[in-house]
């Protein structure tokens, strides 16, 4: 079953056409069906940069989210060291405690 078509046309100068002719791949290749191409490739080109964009906007949230993770680590480990010596623990053994949390956190999936 062959698809609904439509005509589409435009007027082009000697010289317009002249370079068309120039740069069809094949002599047999009819005008229209190069200037098609053309269009067709022009479109793809188009979709893949849009998402081109938008994985690179993705990308840039997800380095932005990583860096606030990481420094939401940073918070959560010096706020434990300072519970940890406000409610009695020596700084050296807090620290060690720390650290070891530090050290769990970093081999956790």
């Amino acid at each position: 079953m062959k698809k609904r078509t439509e005509v589409v046309s435009f007027r082009a100068t000697s010289e317009l056409l002249q370079q068309i002719d120039s740069s069809r791949r094949h002599p047999e290749e009819s005008r229209g069906d190069w200037v098609k191409n053309i269009i067709q490739a022009h479109l793809h080109s188009q979709d893949q940069q849009l998402l081109l964009d938008q994985f690179l906007m993705l990308d840039d949230a997800v380095q932005k989210l990583q860096a606030s993770l990481e420094e939401l680590r940073r918070m959560h480990l010096k706020s434990t060291y300072l519970l940890l010596v406000t409610n009695g623990i020596s700084p050296e053994s807090a620290r060690e405690r720390v650290r070891a949390l530090a050290q769990e956190e970093r081999t956790e999936p």
